[in-house]
C-alpha cells in the first residue's frame, strides 16, 4: 500500500519552491508589459514614469486636482506600496506566497495602468 510522501521530505520542499531567475524575470515581466500598455505609443512619454502611480489616483480626479500635498502624497504612498510589495514579493521562495504577491502585482498595475491611459486621454496641453 503507498502512502503519502513526507511533507517534509526534500523533494516535496523543493517543489513547492520558485527559482529567483524565474521571479525576477517574471516581475520584470510585469513591469516593462505595464510600461509599454502605459506609453503606447508614445514612447517619449518614459521621460515623466514616475508619474505612473497617479495612475491609482485617476478614479478621484487626480488629474483635476491643484493641491501639490496631494500629489506628492499620492506619489509617496504609491511608489511606497510598490516598493514594499517587490521587495516582499521577490524575497518569497515559496511558490504560493510568491503567485499571491505577483497577483497583487498584476492587479495594482492593471489598474494603473488604465488609470494612467484614461488621465492621458484627458490631459489639458496647450492654451
Amino acid at each position: 500500500m503507498r502512502t503519502a510522501p513526507d511533507p517534509l521530505a526534500p523533494v516535496v520542499t523543493e517543489a513547492r519552491t520558485i527559482s529567483k531567475a524565474l521571479r525576477v524575470s517574471l516581475w520584470l515581466t510585469a513591469w516593462g508589459l505595464a510600461a509599454s500598455a502605459t506609453v503606447a505609443p508614445m514612447f517619449a512619454l518614459l521621460c515623466i514614469c514616475w508619474l505612473f502611480p497617479m495612475g491609482l489616483a485617476a478614479p478621484f480626479g487626480a488629474s483635476e486636482w491643484a493641491s501639490p500635498a496631494a500629489t506628492y502624497g499620492t506619489l509617496i504612498v504609491g511608489w511606497s506600496l510598490y516598493i514594499a510589495l517587490s521587495v516582499y514579493g521577490l524575497k518569497q521562495r515559496q511558490r504560493v506566497r510568491y503567485l499571491w504577491a505577483y497577483a497583487i502585482l498584476i492587479a495594482f498595475l492593471v489598474l494603473n495602468v488604465a488609470g494612467c491611459r484614461y488621465e492621458m486621454a484627458h490631459m489639458k496641453i496647450g492654451c
